[in-house]
């Protein structure tokens, strides 16, 4: 699974050249090498970096679970040489295209806006709108707690299962609620 995921990340890497500098360009910007550049360098730059100190404590430890130093050679290798010239391909071929246009028009006049309530204040409705989501999982938070304390771990999976229900249901509705509001405002 590992592999497959390496291979479909190094392998789409065209792909995302392509869209990141299809959208640079759409924004009026002008040097697509930088653009690429980044998108090349900067999550496995981050992801790699992560991995590799990671991988040193546990090679301190001398752990089993410890990345043989060539295959973190090979993944740097199949990063450098095989994704970085594929995004700076799928970016060559990406300003080559023309600009993508918006659908829509900007009005020359501008809208008045009439003063909001105070929660309507996106300061506030992103603060209930991430502790409502917070409260529900800390509360189930206590169950798993309990269970590892006791040496219950055949509910732990139980209860995990349930906790993630919970939050993909909460945060799928607060998020509702949080853009549904900042529509009406």
């Amino acid at each position: 699974m590992i592999n497959l995921s390496i291979c479909l990340f190094v392998f789409l890497s065209s792909l995302s050249g392509y869209t990141s500098t299809r959208f640079y360009k759409m924004l009026n910007n002008t040097n697509w090498l930088i653009n690429a550049l980044i998108t090349s360098f900067l999550y496995p730059a981050i992801s790699f970096t992560i991995f590799f100190i990671i991988d040193l404590f546990l090679w301190a430890e001398n752990s089993n679970s410890a990345v043989p130093f060539t295959t973190m050679l090979t993944l740097l290798v199949l990063w450098i040489c095989c994704s970085t010239p594929l995004v700076l391909i799928g970016s060559f071929i990406g300003i080559k295209r023309t600009v993508i246009k918006n659908p829509g028009k900007v009005n020359v006049l501008p809208a008045h806006i009439p003063l909001q309530p105070w929660y309507l204040d996106y300061k506030f409705v992103c603060l209930i709108g991430g502790a409502i989501p917070f409260g529900a999982i800390s509360i189930e938070l206590i169950y798993i707690m309990g269970s590892i304390w006791r040496h219950y771990f055949y509910y732990l999976f139980g209860f995990l299962l349930v906790v993630l229900l919970i939050m993909i249901i909460t945060s799928a509705e607060i998020s509702i609620v949080v853009i549904y509001f900042q529509l009406c405002k």
